[in-house]
Parts: structure tokens; C-alpha cells; sequence
């Protein structure tokens, strides 16, 4: 899925598109963070990077290193929009967990014996609680 989003005034750009990101978009934001030996630049930026489509009607061409230079408000906008395309919803998360079946119960713990020393005694006793 891609999206197109409308950019209000004081931004640096009028509109973009960014597209849904995968696995082999995972495989690539993390060799270009380390190609480029950038610590400033996270692995969540590069898959932002990636999923960038369109600015103002023009093709991306990757890596979009122009992102760097817009102000704040811009790219807080561009990381919503990432968000809503990349993200999940909170509907959907509930759905998800509530969905979840138990597959197999998980077998009781064997109590501490006589000679577990006292710190896995001590663990033992706060996950108890």
C-alpha cells in the first residue's frame, strides 16, 4: 500500500508518498546504516528513508539524504505518516491479543530444593509473589 499525504504550511515540502516497508527494506536500512558508519542515523530512520516514494510529485531517488534538511515540523509529519502506513492501530492490536489461544499450558515450577543456594532461593520467592 502506498499513501499520499498533504503537508500543511511552515513545512519544507508540499506532499509525499511513502509505501509499506518489508523485511528485505529491513535487510537494507540496517547495511546502509552501517555502509554509511553514521551512528546519528538509526535503523528505524533508514526504513523511514526507504518508504519515501514521492516528494511534491517527484520520484524518490534512494537514499534520500534531502530529508536531513527539512525543519522539524516536517519530518515530526513525515513520522506520523510512516506510523499510520507501517504501524498498527490499537484496534487491530486488540484484536491480535485477543484472538491468542493457549496452545499448550506451561508446566508448574519444581519448588526450590534443599540445596539451591540462596539467591535462586530469593528469585524464586519474588516470582512467586
Amino acid at each position: 500500500m502506498r499513501r499520499r499525504f498533504t503537508l500543511p504550511a511552515r513545512c519544507d515540502v508540499a506532499s509525499f508518498v511513502i509505501r509499506e516497508v518489508n523485511g528485505h527494506d529491513e535487510q537494507h536500512a540496517a547495511l546502509q546504516v552501517e555502509a554509511r558508519g553514521e551512528a546519528r542515523t538509526s535503523h528505524y530512520n533508514e526504513l523511514i528513508r526507504l518508504s519515501l516514494v514521492e516528494v511534491d510529485g517527484e520520484a524518490v531517488t534512494q537514499p534520500f539524504l534531502a530529508m536531513e534538511e527539512w525543519n522539524t515540523r516536517t519530518r515530526s509529519l513525515l513520522l506520523r505518516g510512516y506510523d499510520k502506513v507501517n504501524g498498527l492501530e490499537d484496534e487491530e492490536v486488540a484484536v491480535f491479543l485477543t484472538g491468542a489461544e493457549v496452545v499448550e499450558p506451561m508446566p508448574a515450577a519444581d519448588a526450590p530444593s534443599e540445596t539451591t543456594d540462596t539467591r535462586t532461593r530469593l528469585v524464586s520467592g519474588l516470582i512467586e509473589r
